[in-house]
């Protein structure tokens, strides 16, 4: 049942008319399931080396390393960026930049968590769900911005999955 989940959440994000990509970025779309399985080995693999019981020890020396790699990459985009006068932005923009700080502390410390505590296919699911009620805020924020039919499906067959995976648990 994990795979109708993880194809439905999938489908739950499309919106043909919005679809803007390059050839790379095309082809480097199949690498990002590869990375992602061999992060949660390579998290998993980590923690074990620590062992169970110092799980907020390795939590807190991995946000550490991660802030300290990522830190002069990010101060480079912001001293590089800039907002035109002439966008037009709404006030959920202001909003979610204002917000972003806490939102990634929160967002990764809870992948964190999950990554290590969880079984992987206990992992999948609740990703998954996340991704799928992720996809219905959008619609909900952007007042239904672009909605399609497809994307409409892959929601109800996507919520339709998690049901069936919560009764037979």
């Amino acid at each position: 049942m994990i795979a109708p989940l993880a194809i439905a959440v999938s489908i739950a994000w499309l919106e043909p008319g919005q679809m803007e990509y390059t050839g790379v970025s095309l082809m480097s779309a199949f690498l990002l399931p590869i990375s992602r399985a061999l992060s949660f080995i390579l998290l998993k693999n980590s923690m074990d080396c620590l062992g169970k019981g110092h799980i907020n020890a390795f939590m807190l020396e991995y946000t550490r390393f991660v802030t300290i790699l990522l830190f002069l990459p990010a101060l480079v985009s912001y001293l590089l960026s800039s907002v035109e006068v002439t966008a037009s932005w709404e006030s959920i923009d202001y909003v979610l930049m204002s917000l972003s700080f806490i939102f990634m502390i929160c967002n990764l410390y809870s992948h964190l968590w999950l990554t290590l505590s969880l079984s992987p296919s206990v992992y999948l699911v609740l990703e998954n769900s996340r991704n799928l009620l992720a996809s219905c805020a959008q619609w909900i924020i952007q007042n239904m911005a672009h909605p399609s039919l497809i994307a409409f499906g892959g929601k109800i067959v996507g919520f339709a999955a998690i049901f069936r995976i919560w009764t037979r648990s």
